[in-house]
């Protein structure tokens, strides 16, 4: 009896009465085992010998690789709460109410109706937008667009209070700890993800129901303006002398340009300060804005221009909805939604789950320091007690919750989202998307909580913080009675990765409070740090430089985390494979996807980890043993 017992042990089989279970280990090690080839050479491409099978055995219709493997098993079962959740609709004040609500419009939404979100913003007020004027009266022979009581400056405000950026106008937002805003005036940048084709625009304006010849008039006019103003941006993108760049206070910019004092009332009223500061990056090219726009309108041409508004601004709304419901109330509410989740799943509440969870980053941070205190590349003392500063400060949020969260805080943040209707998705999306740009304002070092919305885990570098989304907790990534091993290799790896991104180029221009700051300059100007980037790069031209550096950190932190902690049973009892073989393999289950670049990371992170070398046994000078690593700590 008791050999049978040891037996099912040693190959990962749980009993229960009545039945047997595999346990979460062996199928993770069926996962490894099934997708490797082991007629490829993991030396000269670990690739192939660990996902050569991944895409035939796991690969769906719905993802094809492991991060939308768990993209699609959290949005499966989100849609489940969402669809059952019913009752909410009658708590439409609450946060979980309006989320409901947003849900359900979102699942009515029908695009042919899309000029449906003119009804709610208009040029001014009650006055039409000319093309839906022409479509409402394409009969007649003449018709003239009444521009009395328009502002194009104030309706500039109003379009960029909707996030709708970079079109005439192009805004960024800083807000410093001491609450004082700074809004940067910068020039726009002409850089369609997609050329638009007359063509393509005529075909849109045809399925909003335009007659075939407005839609080509009115295409052909859209491109005219688009050249126009994508020469317009590209003459003034050069970098300005300091002698054309300007910088007053809110209540300096009401004398100096009334013009874009009224265009900041217009999109945030009532929020501005008379000592918010205001920095206009490129004086002549708002120069040349301002007195473009003043003869438009003064030679009553300025249909045209609105026109161009219009279209911009509705294939922005078009872009920005999604069509998956799930996944676009997480892309508007994803706070609310992560606590009806939250609310929901019990097991994520308890104790000792959210303490595996902290034990994991514990001994990642700990690591993290001795590899600083250890400084591989002999960096100045000085230098590494700013980033050992850095590192203390860096926090963990699990499911990008607030602290001490509750029902009621979350219907606070969503306070200023009213009158959502259930069956209007258009009015629905606009009130969201201010509500999007308008939380994007609050004085970001004092949340506790990440203001961006992360589907994977990530770092937010303005507050320092490291965010593990709760889509991330579940199988195959990550499940508590995991051998220590599966658990190192994946979620210890991807949270060592994260933690490194507070040392890269862009993490080091951010203090431990995440406000912008120059005190890393000497870090970032180091030989040793330069070296290290150029080396990365010179490895693959064109990678992600910050990615490579995180993901090599973040192998090694997990790797030291597992040996540390196992020292006298490194050895799972349920395999054969050598123990550092299963733990690079595991790990390369996150990287088996079918896109080229999945393979270039996993040879770039392995290349560069002489644990993976000894592991394979690769012979020095092997593809993936080079005689020169790159490596900062």
């Amino acid at each position: 009896m008791f050999k049978i017992w040891g037996f099912l042990c040693l190959c990962g089989i749980s009993i229960s009465w009545g039945h047997v279970t595999f346990s979460p280990s062996f199928k993770q090690l069926q996962m490894i085992e099934e997708s490797m080839n082991s007629s490829y050479d993991p030396c000269e491409d670990f690739y192939h010998y660990a996902c050569g099978y991944w895409q035939s055995k796991y690969a769906t219709a719905d993802y094809n690789e492991m991060m939308g493997l768990l993209e699609h098993q959290i949005n499966e079962e989100l849609k489940k709460l969402l669809d059952k959740e019913d009752d909410l609709l009658d708590e439409s004040e609450s946060a979980l109410g309006k989320l409901k609500l947003y849900y359900e419009s979102c699942m009515m939404k029908e695009n042919e109706f899309l000029l449906n979100y003119f009804d709610y913003v208009k040029p001014a007020a009650d006055l039409q937008w000319p093309l839906l004027q022409v479509l409402e009266e394409y009969e007649s022979e003449d018709w003239e667009w009444p521009a009395e009581g328009f502002d194009i400056y104030k309706l500039l405000g109003i379009l960029q209070s909707y996030d709708f950026n970079n079109v005439l106008i192009k805004i960024g937002f800083h807000r410093l700890w001491n609450g004082t805003l700074q809004i940067h005036f910068e020039v726009p940048q002409a850089n369609e993800a997609v050329e638009a084709t007359v063509e393509g625009i005529a075909n849109a304006m045809i399925f909003l129901k335009f007659p075939q010849e407005l839609a080509h008039k009115y295409a052909e006019e859209f491109m005219e303006s688009q050249d126009f103003w994508k020469d317009s941006y590209q003459s003034y993108e050069k970098e300005s002398e300091p002698e054309n760049k300007e910088y007053l206070s809110y209540e300096g910019l009401a004398m100096q340009h009334p013009e874009l004092h009224k265009l900041l009332e217009a999109m945030l009223p009532g929020k501005l300060t008379p000592e918010d500061m205001v920095f206009i990056s490129n004086k002549d090219y708002y120069q040349f804005l301002k007195d473009y726009l003043a003869s438009t309108m003064a030679s009553q041409n300025v249909t045209k221009i609105l026109n161009y508004l219009q279209m911009k601004f509705l294939d922005f709304l078009y872009q920005d909805a999604i069509n998956d419901c799930v996944k676009e109330v997480q892309d508007k509410m994803d706070m609310a939604l992560s606590y009806m989740y939250f609310k929901e799943k019990s097991k994520i509440k308890e104790e000792n789950y959210n303490a595996e969870i902290l034990k994991i980053v514990a001994k990642i941070y700990t690591n993290l320091l001795q590899l600083l205190y250890e400084n591989h590349s002999k960096l100045e003392s000085s230098l590494v007690d700013k980033l050992k500063e850095k590192i203390f400060h860096l926090k963990l949020n699990i499911g990008n919750l607030p602290e001490k969260v509750s029902e009621s805080k979350i219907d606070e943040f969503y306070d200023n989202v009213k009158d959502l209707l259930e069956n209007n998705y258009f009015k629905n999306h606009l009130i969201l998307l201010r509500h999007r740009f308008f939380k994007r304002l609050l004085n970001y070092q004092k949340q506790t909580h990440s203001l961006s919305h992360f589907t994977s885990t990530g770092y937010d570098e303005d507050v320092n913080m490291v965010v593990l989304p709760f889509g991330y907790l579940q199988e195959p990534l990550y499940h508590q009675d995991y051998d220590d091993i599966f658990i190192w290799s994946l979620l210890g790896y991807l949270i060592g990765h994260e933690f490194s991104h507070s040392l890269d180029q862009t993490g080091l221009k951010h203090d431990a409070q995440g406000m912008e700051t120059t005190m890393y300059q000497d870090i970032l100007e180091s030989k040793q740090f330069l070296e290290t980037m150029d080396c990365l790069e010179a490895q693959h031209e064109g990678s992600n430089v910050a990615e490579r550096f995180a993901d090599t950190i973040g192998i090694r932190l997990a790797f030291r985390a597992y040996v540390n902690d196992n020292r006298s049973h490194l050895q799972p009892r349920f395999t054969y494979i050598p123990w550092n073989q299963l733990f690079f393999l595991n790990t390369a289950q996150f990287y088996c996807g079918s896109n080229d670049e999945d393979a270039v990371t996993l040879h770039q992170i392995v290349k560069n980890s002489e644990d993976f070398a000894q592991a394979f046994q690769c012979p020095l000078g092997s593809s993936l043993n080079p005689e020169k690593r790159c490596r900062l700590f």
